[in-house]
Protein backbone atom coordinates (compact mmCIF):
# COMPACT_ATOMS: atom_id res chain seq x y z
CA UNK A 1 0.00 0.00 0.00
CA UNK A 2 1.25 3.51 -0.48
CA UNK A 3 0.93 6.43 1.34
CA UNK A 4 -2.42 7.87 0.03
CA UNK A 5 -3.98 4.37 0.51
CA UNK A 6 -3.05 4.50 4.12
CA UNK A 7 -4.15 7.91 4.51
CA UNK A 8 -7.60 6.99 3.29
CA UNK A 9 -7.74 3.81 5.44
CA UNK A 10 -6.89 5.55 8.28
CA UNK A 11 -9.37 8.48 8.08
CA UNK A 12 -12.37 5.69 7.08
CA UNK A 13 -11.37 3.94 10.14
CA UNK A 14 -11.30 7.22 12.48
CA UNK A 15 -14.74 8.09 11.27
CA UNK A 16 -16.06 4.21 11.73
CA UNK A 17 -14.68 3.95 15.28
CA UNK A 18 -16.73 7.41 15.84
CA UNK A 19 -19.88 6.19 15.40
CA UNK A 20 -20.59 4.08 18.70
CA UNK A 21 -19.59 6.94 20.47
CA UNK A 22 -21.96 8.96 18.66
CA UNK A 23 -24.63 6.92 19.48
CA UNK A 24 -23.26 6.18 23.12
CA UNK A 25 -23.29 10.06 23.08
CA UNK A 26 -27.35 9.92 22.21
CA UNK A 27 -28.08 7.33 24.34
CA UNK A 28 -26.33 8.91 27.61
CA UNK A 29 -28.42 11.99 26.73
CA UNK A 30 -31.48 10.65 26.46
CA UNK A 31 -31.17 8.55 29.92
CA UNK A 32 -29.93 11.93 31.29
CA UNK A 33 -33.11 13.50 29.82
CA UNK A 34 -35.48 10.90 30.90
CA UNK A 35 -34.12 11.07 34.77
CA UNK A 36 -34.07 14.47 34.43
CA UNK A 37 -38.38 14.32 33.60
CA UNK A 38 -38.88 12.16 36.39
CA UNK A 39 -37.35 14.76 39.01
CA UNK A 40 -34.70 12.37 40.36
CA UNK A 41 -32.18 14.85 40.88
CA UNK A 42 -29.34 12.57 42.61
CA UNK A 43 -29.84 10.04 39.60
CA UNK A 44 -29.60 12.19 36.64
CA UNK A 45 -25.93 12.84 37.27
CA UNK A 46 -24.72 9.80 35.48
CA UNK A 47 -21.39 9.11 35.60
CA UNK A 48 -20.18 7.97 32.39
CA UNK A 49 -16.57 6.51 30.81
CA UNK A 50 -14.65 9.77 28.80
CA UNK A 51 -15.80 8.20 24.40
CA UNK A 52 -13.91 9.43 21.70
CA UNK A 53 -14.13 12.92 21.10
CA UNK A 54 -16.37 14.11 23.35
CA UNK A 55 -15.80 17.13 25.79
CA UNK A 56 -16.28 16.28 29.12
CA UNK A 57 -17.63 18.74 31.65
CA UNK A 58 -16.75 18.33 35.08
CA UNK A 59 -18.48 21.12 37.68
CA UNK A 60 -17.35 18.33 40.61
CA UNK A 61 -15.04 15.69 40.09
CA UNK A 62 -17.21 12.70 41.28
CA UNK A 63 -20.24 14.08 39.19
CA UNK A 64 -18.94 13.49 35.50
CA UNK A 65 -21.47 14.30 32.46
CA UNK A 66 -20.84 13.66 28.94
CA UNK A 67 -21.77 16.57 26.91
CA UNK A 68 -24.25 15.67 23.77
CA UNK A 69 -21.96 17.53 21.32
CA UNK A 70 -23.21 14.98 18.75
CA UNK A 71 -26.75 14.68 19.36
CA UNK A 72 -29.05 17.05 18.23
CA UNK A 73 -29.68 20.71 19.31
CA UNK A 74 -32.36 20.20 21.32
CA UNK A 75 -30.87 17.88 23.15
CA UNK A 76 -28.12 20.35 23.32
CA UNK A 77 -29.98 22.95 24.63
CA UNK A 78 -31.96 20.33 27.40
CA UNK A 79 -28.23 19.52 28.53
CA UNK A 80 -27.27 22.99 28.66
CA UNK A 81 -30.19 23.72 31.30
CA UNK A 82 -28.91 20.59 33.09
CA UNK A 83 -26.00 22.03 33.29
CA UNK A 84 -26.21 25.42 34.67
CA UNK A 85 -29.54 24.06 36.87
CA UNK A 86 -30.86 27.73 36.82
CA UNK A 87 -32.82 29.53 34.33
CA UNK A 88 -30.81 30.68 31.18
CA UNK A 89 -31.05 33.76 28.84
CA UNK A 90 -31.33 32.41 24.92
CA UNK A 91 -27.57 33.78 24.68
CA UNK A 92 -26.70 32.21 27.57
CA UNK A 93 -27.77 28.21 26.21
CA UNK A 94 -25.75 29.01 22.84
CA UNK A 95 -22.75 30.18 24.79
CA UNK A 96 -23.15 27.02 26.97
CA UNK A 97 -23.38 25.24 23.63
CA UNK A 98 -20.27 26.71 22.21
CA UNK A 99 -18.27 26.09 25.16
CA UNK A 100 -18.86 22.29 25.17
CA UNK A 101 -18.58 21.64 21.41
CA UNK A 102 -16.53 24.96 19.97
CA UNK A 103 -19.92 25.35 17.57
CA UNK A 104 -21.09 28.62 16.97
CA UNK A 105 -24.82 27.91 16.63
CA UNK A 106 -27.63 30.28 16.41
CA UNK A 107 -30.25 28.19 19.17
CA UNK A 108 -33.25 31.10 18.44
CA UNK A 109 -34.90 29.38 16.08
CA UNK A 110 -35.29 25.65 17.85
CA UNK A 111 -35.44 27.14 21.59
CA UNK A 112 -38.72 28.76 19.68
CA UNK A 113 -40.24 25.44 18.23
CA UNK A 114 -39.21 23.97 21.54
CA UNK A 115 -41.48 26.26 23.21
CA UNK A 116 -44.28 25.51 20.63
CA UNK A 117 -44.16 22.16 21.77
CA UNK A 118 -44.02 22.33 25.24
CA UNK A 119 -40.33 20.98 25.46
CA UNK A 120 -39.24 24.24 26.81
CA UNK A 121 -40.88 26.67 29.00
CA UNK A 122 -40.21 31.00 28.41
CA UNK A 123 -39.91 32.97 32.10
CA UNK A 124 -40.96 36.00 31.34
CA UNK A 125 -40.11 38.74 34.39
CA UNK A 126 -41.84 41.94 34.18
CA UNK A 127 -43.09 41.48 30.31
CA UNK A 128 -39.44 42.63 29.17
CA UNK A 129 -37.89 40.54 26.48
CA UNK A 130 -34.20 41.68 28.25
CA UNK A 131 -36.09 39.36 31.34
CA UNK A 132 -36.59 36.96 29.59
CA UNK A 133 -35.43 32.98 30.50
CA UNK A 134 -35.87 29.64 29.30
CA UNK A 135 -36.51 26.65 31.77
CA UNK A 136 -37.32 23.04 31.75
CA UNK A 137 -40.98 22.36 31.90
CA UNK A 138 -40.29 20.29 34.86
CA UNK A 139 -38.84 22.93 36.94
CA UNK A 140 -42.38 24.43 36.39
CA UNK A 141 -44.52 23.92 39.84
CA UNK A 142 -48.17 23.81 38.62
CA UNK A 143 -50.02 24.00 42.47
CA UNK A 144 -47.71 27.42 42.98
CA UNK A 145 -47.88 28.37 39.45
CA UNK A 146 -44.41 29.44 39.68
CA UNK A 147 -40.81 27.80 39.07
CA UNK A 148 -39.61 25.32 41.50
CA UNK A 149 -37.40 26.93 44.39
CA UNK A 150 -34.10 24.72 43.55
CA UNK A 151 -34.11 26.50 40.12
CA UNK A 152 -35.17 29.92 41.00
CA UNK A 153 -32.53 33.05 39.90
CA UNK A 154 -30.62 34.21 43.24
CA UNK A 155 -32.95 36.86 44.84
CA UNK A 156 -35.84 35.71 42.79
CA UNK A 157 -38.17 36.41 45.63
CA UNK A 158 -37.05 39.70 47.32
CA UNK A 159 -36.66 41.40 43.76
CA UNK A 160 -39.61 40.42 41.69
CA UNK A 161 -43.40 39.67 43.09
CA UNK A 162 -44.69 36.51 41.40
CA UNK A 163 -47.60 38.59 39.88
CA UNK A 164 -44.64 40.04 37.54
CA UNK A 165 -43.38 36.42 36.16
CA UNK A 166 -45.14 34.96 33.35
CA UNK A 167 -44.72 31.47 32.15
CA UNK A 168 -45.22 30.54 28.11
CA UNK A 169 -45.31 27.29 26.88
CA UNK A 170 -46.80 25.52 29.77
CA UNK A 171 -48.81 22.43 28.85
CA UNK A 172 -52.43 23.12 30.21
Amino acid sequence: MDSSQITLMIEALTEKRKKPAKEVADIDAILLDLRSQLNHRENAKTILAPVLDIPVVVSNPQDLTIFPSSSSLQTQILAALDLAKRPLKMTEIGDTIYKQTGQSIDVRETVRGMNKNYKIVLMKINNSNKMSFWIKPEWYDREKKFIKDEYKLENMDIMYEKENVEFIGVKK
